[in-house]
């Protein structure tokens, strides 16, 4: 079986080509990057993972790297919104999913596995299950999040996901026979499709520093002097937007690898869209005591104290990862926060993410 992750020397590909390569699994990962330092280190380390430059908005690039390998899966986690502040810019990911579809279809890969996102449900109301249908329109009117006046996902972030999950799973469908008189056959084959929608992610090899548990696990390793001044996603002060999900859920890379790494070897798919959660401890104030406990001499550094942090959370949203598990059988193994903010800040002892 040969694997290529478009997008792979990002946080979640590092970490999900580790875990193909621990199953013995040849993986390719996309750079568009010359000279990737991250994944060109990845690589080095196993001989199962090689590294491919690729414009992946060029459909030319791509086909010719899926011709020649000719792959049996895929796995797409490349994104464009991250560090988007405009619609155009958030765009770019049309071409880079479109260009990998075909490139996929043509070349008989078998499965997709789509790395979505919780951000798919703005603007609903929960529970944030699996089978909820999506309205045309993205809007926050009437919402918790528009009464209260808190920050939310952007629409256009919340568009776009929904959009590209669609985009996959037409691929997942037959093509017909053309009805214009062309001489042509309907395609019967298709490539299977799944989606993975993840919440927040953290642990080794997460650059972004947008949320708290990186933020604070950086503190407490001595990779970040002092959190005075940083603020988190949506331009909140770390506490505040710890504060805002605390009791949601999250999920720790090697949890969110272990999950794709499932999805792709699962020899039937019962469904195809999965929530995916590490379970952790979710309430905020609990989450820095367990880090506390770990690194005592964090606290200056880090810079909140417990108190500041909500104790009770907020109710069950319906966002988990029971469908997972009872179709698949998968476990998350960072289900303790503790043994997850241990792990990490091991990590960072040697490296600088």
């Amino acid at each position: 079986m040969h694997i290529v992750i478009a997008g792979g020397t990002g946080f979640v590909g590092l970490n999900t080509a580790k875990a193909f390569a621990e199953k013995g699994i040849q993986v390719t990962v996309t750079s568009r990057k010359r000279h990737d330092a991250a994944g060109e280190a990845v690589a080095a380390e196993n001989d199962l993972i090689d590294v491919e430059y690729v414009n992946l908005q060029s459909s030319s690039e791509v086909f010719s790297l899926f011709a020649q390998r000719r792959f049996d899966g895929l796995v797409m986690l490349a994104h464009a919104h991250q560090y988007a502040r405009t619609r155009a810019a958030s765009n770019a990911i049309y071409p880079m999913i479109l260009s990998c579809l075909q490139a996929a279809a043509v070349t008989g890969v078998k499965r997709l596995v789509l790395g979505s996102s919780r951000a798919i449900y703005g603007g609903l109301a929960p529970p944030f299950t699996e089978d909820v249908k999506f309205p045309v329109k993205v809007s926050y009117a009437g919402t918790i999040e528009e009464k209260l006046g808190l920050p939310h996902v952007p629409e256009f972030e919340t568009a776009v996901k929904r959009v590209v999950e669609t985009l996959a799973f037409d691929y997942s469908i037959p093509m017909p026979a053309p009805t214009s008189g062309l001489t042509a056959t309907a395609r019967s084959e298709t490539m299977e499709v799944v989606a993975l929608r993840y919440p927040i992610q953290w642990g080794p090899g997460y650059t972004a520093m947008g949320n708290p548990f990186s933020l604070v696990t950086h503190a407490a390793a001595g990779r970040l002097a002092s959190l005075k001044g940083r603020t988190g996603y949506l331009g909140l002060p770390v506490q505040d937007f710890w504060n805002l999900i605390s009791g949601g859920a999250s999920s720790f890379v090697k949890d969110s690898a272990s999950a794709v790494v499932t999805t792709m070897l699962a020899p039937t798919l019962p469904h195809h869209v999965y929530n995916v959660s590490s379970g952790l401890n979710n309430i905020a104030r609990h989450q820095l005591e367990a880090l506390y406990d770990l690194v005592p001499d964090a606290r200056e550094r880090v810079g909140i104290a417990p108190d500041d942090l909500d104790d009770k959370g907020k109710p069950d949203d319906g966002f988990n990862a029971d469908r997972l598990r009872s179709d698949l059988g998968w476990r998350p193994k960072h289900s303790e926060v503790g043994a997850a903010f241990e792990e990490y800040v091991r990590w960072l002892k040697d490296n600088p993410f």
